[in-house]
């Protein structure tokens, strides 16, 4: 129904600027992926000084693995270099091709322009990352929730937020957010959080629950009704920030233990048993270079 509405309303005003772009949206959406495409090149040539559409163009071309995308990205970020958008999707497209130096080159001057701008934040944030200065990335790791689609968990009103520069309340609910490996990852920074003498609910997948039984921790929640009474709450990915810790305050010594009761991790009759992934979230931009065909690992080993 919107794809018919939208083709009758370009057949009116074919020289209306961004239909086309709405079409591409809606094929997208009904997977006609090629399609989409076509209606991306299609504004392209009605609209050669758009910059939102060589932004539509280049991201079409990266979702499936073109490399004209950045042909079409640079395109947009010459007609508008501080433009926040294209520059953020240049700057991620060199990010992931690992030319660090380049994607600064393109994102600092934009950012100087808009130190606001969701997306541009975000990107200079993993672009700090990327480049070893984890403290400032630390620090900066609350632009995520700035970035258009970046997933967030779902808001407790009832809870307050504990927020940058405030003294929290016990007990402090830290909640689970992203993957599971970045769950893991975090969950280094509950033991600085403990030796400030704070009582922790930690909100927990049920797949990790074993795992996480060795950390200070008060009480383990897996649902959420269990959380309403906390005094505050806080992400757990927003907890270095909160504590205002870099990377000289990441020790390296191990945080998760298993308890393996009177069990000898050494002498169980138990074979070992390795897990492999292979494979990432198939919805995300940069998928491609982040997952592999499980036959070509075969080969591999």
């Amino acid at each position: 129904m919107l794809f018919r509405s939208l083709q009758q309303g370009l057949a009116l005003e074919p020289h209306r600027p961004g239909v086309r772009l709405a079409m591409a949206d809606a094929c997208e959406a009904l997977g006609r992926s090629e399609e989409s495409l076509t209606w991306c090149r299609e504004e392209n040539h009605a609209f050669p000084e758009s910059i939102q559409a060589w932004a539509a163009l280049g991201m079409a071309l990266e979702k499936r693995g073109d490399r004209r995308a950045e042909a079409a990205y640079r395109q947009g970020h010459r007609l508008a270099p501080d433009a926040p958008d294209l520059a953020a999707h240049l700057g991620r497209w060199l990010q992931h091709d690992h030319r660090l130096e380049e994607a600064a080159e393109v994102m600092s001057p934009a950012l100087k322009a808009h130190p606001e701008h969701g997306r541009l934040s975000w990107q200079w944030t993993v672009h700090r990352f990327l480049s070893g200065d984890l403290t400032s990335g630390l620090a900066r790791l609350d632009t995520r929730w700035r970035a258009p689609g970046f997933p967030a968990p779902a808001p407790m009103a009832s809870i307050p937020l504990w927020q940058l520069g405030e003294a929290p309340s016990d007990p402090i609910l830290v909640e689970p957010e992203q993957g599971f490996g970045d769950t893991l990852q975090f969950l280094r920074f509950l033991g600085p959080l403990a030796d400030r003498g704070h009582r922790i609910w930690l909100g927990i997948p049920k797949a990790l629950e074993r795992l996480v039984g060795s950390l200070p921790v008060e009480r383990l929640l897996t649902g959420r009704q269990e959380a309403t009474s906390a005094a505050c709450r806080v992400p757990l990915m927003s907890l270095p920030s909160r504590l205002g810790l870099g990377s000289q305050d990441i020790s390296g010594a191990p945080y998760l233990r298993i308890h393996h009761g009177n069990e000898s991790p050494t002498r169980t009759r138990r074979r070992l048993r390795v897990g492999l992934v292979w494979r990432g979230n198939p919805g995300h931009l940069n998928d491609r270079r982040r997952s592999t065909p499980l036959e070509l690992d075969r080969k591999s080993t």
